[in-house]
């Protein structure tokens, strides 16, 4: 496989909400609990991302609004039918809470990351097992996305945004667990 392409969008960059044309004729290629749980996963791997360093509340926000404006701009531009389905047919109601894990322990943190990590294999093996190797290679780079842009919305250990890393290693070691993962090899 090839690198994932990196996504620099910035957070003015509107979305487009618009949905890939499907013709009457094809058949759903996924059901609703499907995509939610495809949805639930980017969730999951954004959330991982986030946990892999401590960066507080509002740090964690600051990292899923991030993770989901690169998204958003990245199945924007995406010709993938799946990934336009997973946002025109999401069901925000069967998302998981970010607030519960703002608080977390680092055993808890851990955990967080090991089911990004889990949520990524599963669907990934899902989507290849169901015979779409052009969704699963969509769902890798979203995912992949989403997580890179996470970890780089913060910095760690700054004073009022003096110092402090862009990315630390434990972020770097997240991103580079999730390509593996993926099938990816990571550019150093």
């Amino acid at each position: 496989m090839t690198d994932a392409p990196k996504n620099d969008a910035t957070p003015e960059t509107p979305a487009s909400t618009e949905t890939a044309p499907v013709a009457a004729d094809a058949p759903d290629v996924y059901s609703k609990e499907e995509l939610a749980d495809l949805s639930r996963a980017l969730g999951q791997v954004v959330l991982g991302a986030g946990m892999s360093e401590q960066s507080g509340a509002f740090g964690l926000m600051r990292e899923i609004v991030a993770a989901m404006q690169a998204s958003a701009v990245f199945v924007g531009e995406s010709t993938n039918p799946l990934l336009k389905q997973i946002v025109s047919d999401a069901d925000p109601s069967s998302m998981d809470d970010p607030d519960k894990d703002k608080d977390a322990s680092p055993e808890s943190a851990q955990q967080t990351v090991e089911d990004g990590i889990a949520a990524a294999r599963r669907t990934y093996e899902f989507l290849l097992a169901k015979g779409h190797a052009d969704d699963a290679d969509a769902w890798a780079q979203l995912l992949l996305t989403a997580a890179n842009a996470a970890v780089q919305a913060t910095k760690t250990g700054s004073f009022l945004g003096f110092g402090g890393e862009k990315v630390t290693a434990s972020e770097q070691a997240y991103i580079q667990r999730l390509a593996d993962t993926l099938g990816y090899q990571k550019a150093t």
